[in-house]
């Protein structure tokens, strides 16, 4: 038998080919209950091969992370595999993602063992937010659905679900929180920054919101290694989903 059994957390899309992320949790036959790897398979057409290549690059930072690439003639299949042994979930600033990746960190970080105990009670705050499962879009899912909808009228052809569980997310302790709704919960301005700007500046001015947050709080800044795979992840996103970058 072999050791992993390889449970399926996240498939999105009917069609495999069209799936930009593939998650999956594999368990220890002998200790089920512990998660012991997190799969996340990228695929894009040959033309996003760098853009994918440089997330992978960015994502093996983490510890005990690696990657793999394929590609047929016209598509590229890079597979990013990190092992989760003991504490080794830190800080909820170091997953960045698409939403069905970062969702899954959520609740593995209920496993107790599996966190990093210096950052215990971050997570422990991130799990108050039950009602979103503590991740949360950059750009609202109701922004995109009335970016679908121009696309849609201007004959573009995308599947909104599946541009909604791909898109780029991040976990943060004041989400959620009405007095800071207005940075993270604005579709309007979001939409008239993505009409005027497009997405890459649509979401570099959500982070600089956020990094105010922090400076009136006296938090660190967000660290430029995250600004980057923010936006590593949003460009390849938004040129799956023929969106305007």
């Amino acid at each position: 038998m072999k050791k992993f059994l390889l449970i399926l957390i996240t498939l999105i899309g009917g069609n495999l080919l069209y799936s930009q992320n593939i998650i999956s949790v594999g368990r220890s036959l002998r200790h089920f209950r512990t998660p012991t790897k997190v799969t996340r398979q990228i695929r894009v057409p040959i033309a996003n091969t760098h853009n994918a290549l440089e997330i992978a690059r960015l994502q093996s930072l983490q510890r005990q992370t690696h990657y793999t690439f394929t590609n047929t003639s016209t598509l590229s299949v890079i597979t990013i595999e990190r092992q989760l042994a003991k504490h080794t979930i830190q800080h909820p600033v170091t997953i960045v993602g698409p939403y069905n990746y970062v969702r899954v960190f959520s609740g593995l970080s209920k496993e107790a063992e599996l966190v990093d105990p210096k950052f215990a009670e971050e997570w422990k705050y991130i799990q108050k937010a039950q009602d979103y499962n503590g991740a949360h879009h950059i750009i609202n899912k109701y922004t995109l659905k009335l970016i679908w909808e121009e696309q849609r009228a201007n004959g573009i052809k995308t599947n909104l679900s599946d541009m909604q569980k791909n898109a780029p997310a991040i976990f943060h302790p004041l989400h959620g929180n009405p007095a800071y709704k207005e940075i993270f919960h604005n579709p309007e301005q979001q939409l008239k920054d993505y009409q005027m700007y497009g997405m890459k500046i649509t979401i570099l001015s959500i982070l600089e919101r956020i990094d105010e947050i922090h400076q009136a709080n006296g938090w660190p800044q967000l660290p430029e290694t995250y600004i980057q795979t923010v936006l590593k992840e949003a460009e390849m996103w938004s040129r799956t989903y023929h969106l305007i970058w």
